[in-house]
């Protein structure tokens, strides 16, 4: 019985076995995107990096206007939709640009009216269906003249907001316009234009057509683009975040190990993830980075262990968790008693 134990003791002396460190983890996107409101005219645009060592890009777009400008998200943005690298994601809307942009295509309209009616003049039902268009135009300037004085009276009452005391000005302005358009293409159309006169009303049609092009590059200038591909997330409302995009082609496993047990841990070893809810059930990676920034959790120093994930079939989301399992290696039975004093005395 003496030499049978004393065999085992031999045997058990230098055997090796897998020593693994076990635990849960969770995955979340490699690159994310925000878009957060840090003061009332100001955005900070935020493309953040995780599991490698390149900083934050950081863009500011400081709005310091003279006149209201509101911010669009465009019907794109939805919790769980996709959104492409390049795609607008929220569009800046000034008043001022809105009014010059009915003004630019209000003078289009004219000249090209000009145009229409050559020299000649226009037909008399053409005459008729524009006059009708001007009546049209008139009374809904008409209609909305008591609109502005009450909001103006309401104004000097300190009942609204400058800012909707604009807004309704604004409108009124438009509508004026419209009028001011009508009545020109009335009166081309009656009138007509001379022959020498059209080469000069085309060249005017080219100029507005131009000027147009332009403050449609400046509309174009003031939208937002996402600057990845993703997928859209709940944004976090108490930071200020209007819009949240987390990439899906690369995730990073972030593993929590205690602190008796990181010693054990290096960057390059094989991690095992187990994948809750993915058609991904098992992945190997090698472990690239461990942050020794330790964090107390039940009162035990916890570090985290990272690894880079591909996720070519979009399968794993941000957020989702797994069960982890780190290889460190074969140890002997005198290094796994060790550790596991280690461990049990680092828990007391």
């Amino acid at each position: 019985m003496l030499a049978i134990i004393l065999i085992i003791f031999i045997v058990a002396l230098f055997a090796r076995f897998e020593y693994k460190i076990k635990g849960p983890g969770r995955f979340i996107a490699k690159v994310e995107w925000t878009l957060v409101q840090i003061e009332q005219d100001k955005l900070q645009s935020n493309l953040l990096f995780q599991g490698d060592k390149r900083n934050d890009q950081i863009n500011l777009f400081h709005f310091d206007r003279p006149d209201y400008v509101r911010l669009s998200m465009t019907p794109e943005i939805v919790i769980g939709g996709a959104i492409e690298a390049g795609q607008v994601a929220v569009k800046l809307v000034s008043t001022e640009d809105e009014i010059r942009l009915a003004a630019l295509r209000g003078e289009l309209e004219e000249a090209n009216a000009s145009l229409a009616a050559l020299t000649t003049g226009a037909k008399e039902a053409f005459q008729k269906e524009v006059e009708k268009s001007l009546q049209y135009a008139k009374a809904e300037l008409a209609a909305y003249e008591p609109v502005l004085k009450r909001q103006k009276a309401l104004f000097e009452r300190q009942l609204i907001s400058e800012q909707e005391l604009e807004t309704t000005q604004a409108q009124y302005d438009l509508y004026k316009i419209n009028v001011s358009v009508q009545e020109a293409r009335l009166q081309a159309a009656k009138t007509g234009e001379k022959a020498e006169r059209i080469a000069v009303i085309q060249a005017e049609v080219a100029s507005i057509a131009q000027r147009l092009e332009i403050f449609y590059e400046k509309l174009e200038a003031q939208s937002i683009k996402c600057p990845i591909d993703g997928i859209i997330v709940q944004p976090n409302r108490s930071l200020g975040e209007l819009v949240r995009v987390c990439g899906l082609d690369s995730m990073v496993i972030e593993m929590p190990v205690k602190g008796s047990k990181i010693s054990s841990v290096k960057p390059g070893m094989t991690l095992t993830a187990y994948v809750s809810g993915s058609r991904k059930n098992i992945i190997k990676t090698k472990i690239s980075s461990i942050d020794h920034n330790a964090t107390l959790i039940n009162l035990q120093p916890m570090y985290l262990v990272r690894a880079l994930v591909a996720n070519d079939d979009n399968s794993i989301y941000n957020g989702m968790t797994g069960y982890m399992e780190i290889s460190t290696g074969k140890v002997s039975v005198l290094q796994l008693l060790e550790k596991a004093w280690a461990n049990f005395h680092f828990n007391k």
